[in-house]
């Protein structure tokens, strides 16, 4: 079944799939106990309440990301997930985890136990070491940028300017006329090669 984004759900609606766990509290009845809270995604959040607490999942798991097996009930006048199935995320679950992440701003230390939540369920303890340093410190700031070798510009000194534009004494005049407006304007090449006749004032 496809997994439906919290801000889609309505009364009725089957809900399979992974969802945030951002709050989470274990309560008592006369039927025993049970657990209630909120599942959050990246369009919002919604109530749940799970009457078969067998203790795999706890208060503890606030922020991780769980698997979501009930249905869209009404309590109260709002509507809630009625679950009747709450699972950790394994190895061989496809999550991805671009729809789950709540998009809405966090306060830090909410994020921050989102985010651990999330690394503590990866199975590779090497891949989960690293994910931690990123966490913890920016990996930007272990990076050297290298510095750009800025080369000497090549400009013509007045001996040599002399030099150039007496050689073209018998050159054609579009080439006196582009080298002297070079010389004397001040401008680039690809100034020179722009330039029209309505950039001329004859006045």
């Amino acid at each position: 079944m496809e997994r439906k984004n919290i801000a889609t759900l309505s009364l009725g609606n089957t809900v399979e799939g992974f969802y945030v766990i951002s709050k989470i509290v274990k309560r008592t009845c006369v039927r025993g106990d049970y657990l209630t809270g909120q599942l959050s995604d990246n369009t919002g959040e919604i109530g749940f309440i799970y009457w078969s607490y067998d203790g795999s999942i706890t208060p503890n798991d606030n922020g991780k990301i769980v698997y979501i097996d009930g249905n869209v009930t009404e309590y109260g006048g709002a509507n809630q997930v009625t679950a009747v199935e709450i699972r950790h995320i394994n190895e061989y679950d496809d999550v991805n985890i671009s729809e789950i992440l709540p998009t809405a701003p966090v306060d830090v230390g909410a994020m921050g136990q989102y985010l651990n939540g999330v690394i503590s369920t990866i199975k590779d303890t090497e891949y989960r070491k690293i994910c931690y340093e990123i966490l913890s410190e920016n990996p930007c700031h272990k990076v050297t940028v290298p510095k750009g070798e800025q080369k000497e510009k090549q400009i013509y000194s007045q001996e040599e300017m002399v030099k150039l534009l007496y050689g073209l004494n018998k050159a054609p005049l579009r080439y006196k006329t582009f080298f002297y407006l070079l010389s004397f304007g001040g401008l680039r090449k690809s100034e020179m090669i722009g330039l029209e006749w309505r950039d001329v004032d004859f006045d």
